[in-house]
C-alpha cells in the first residue's frame, strides 16, 4: 500500500525506497544514518526514509503538525512493502542541523540576546505544539531540527510517532522537558534552562522546575555530536 503527496509522485517514492535499500547495503548515493532492530532512516537526495513499525502513526502525526502549521519534515509518502513500513519526509539538512548538535557546535558563540531570542523562539514552538495538539512523546534534543529564519529560530520536530493530538497534562509535559533536559549539551547551563522554562510555563516554572530535577536526578546527559554519542554531567 501507498499514501503520497499529489506533489510527490510514485516515480519519486519508488526513487526513494530504492535509494535507501542501496544506502542499507553500503552501496549508492543515499546516506545511512541510523540502523537499530527493526527500524533504519536514511537521507537520499531531496528526502529522507525511515523504515519502522510505526512509520503508519509517523505518517498521521507529520500530517497533523504539518495541516496545523507545526513546523516539522513534511510528510511525502506512507508505504507498506512487504513486511515492512516506510514514511518518507522532506530532508531538513540543507537548511537546519539537530538541535544537540547546533547546541554543541555554535551555543558558546552566540551573544546574550541571540540566547535570548533562542529560548524564547524554542518556548514557542513547543507552546505552539501543546495548544495546536502535536505535544511530542519523543523530544530528545535530536529529534528536533534548528533553522535560523528572519532573525530568529524554529525548530522542526522529525521523530513524529509518539505525536499526542491533545493538550498535554502536567506529568506528561514535564517528561517531555525532562527528556529534553538530558539531551541538552552541558554548555547550555542552568541559568538558560531556567529561563526556556520560565518563557514556556510562566509562574508554574519553578513547579516544573522541581519535577524535572525529581525525574533527572542521579542521570547524566546524553547527546549527539559529529564524533558520536557525548556523555556529560548535569549543569
Amino acid at each position: 500500500g501507498m499514501i503520497r503527496r499529489r506533489d510527490f509522485p510514485e516515480e519519486a517514492v519508488h526513487a526513494a525506497m530504492a535509494a535507501h535499500r542501496e544506502a542499507l547495503t553500503g552501496k549508492g548515493p543515499a546516506r545511512l544514518l541510523k540502523q537499530d532492530g527493526a527500524v533504519s532512516v536514511s537521507r537520499g537526495e531531496g528526502n529522507c526514509v525511515k523504515a519502522s513499525p510505526r512509520a503508519r502513526r509517523s505518517w498521521i502525526g507529520a500530517n497533523a503538525l504539518w495541516e496545523r502549521d507545526c513546523a516539522t519534515a513534511k510528510p511525502l509518502a506512507w508505504v507498506r512493502d512487504g513486511g515492512e513500513c516506510f514514511l518518507i519526509t522532506e530532508d531538513l539538512s540543507p537548511t537546519g542541523l539537530e538541535m544537540d548538535r547546533w547546541l554543541a557546535e555554535r551555543w558558546e558563540g552566540l551573544t546574550p540576546s541571540a540566547r535570548r531570542r533562542f529560548l524564547a523562539d524554542l518556548a514557542t514552538a513547543f507552546r505552539k505544539l501543546g495548544e495546536r495538539g502535536g505535544w511530542p512523546a519523543d523530544a530528545k534534543a535530536c529529534n528536533l531540527f534548528v533553522r535560523e529564519k528572519d532573525g530568529g529560530f524554529e525548530f522542526p520536530l522529525v521523530d513524529t510517532d509518539g505525536v499526542r493530538q491533545k493538550r498535554p497534562s502536567t506529568a506528561k509535559m514535564a517528561r517531555t522537558l525532562a527528556q529534553l533536559h538530558l539531551s541538552t549539551p552541558r554548555r547550555v547551563g542552568r541559568l538558560a534552562r531556567a529561563r526556556f522554562l520560565k518563557n514556556l510555563t510562566g509562574k508554574a516554572w519553578k513547579d516544573y522546575a522541581r519535577l524535572v530535577l525529581k525525574m533527572t536526578r542521579g542521570r547524566g546527559i546524553l547527546f549527539q555530536s559529529e564524533a558520536g554519542d557525548v556523555e556529560e554531567a548535569q549543569p
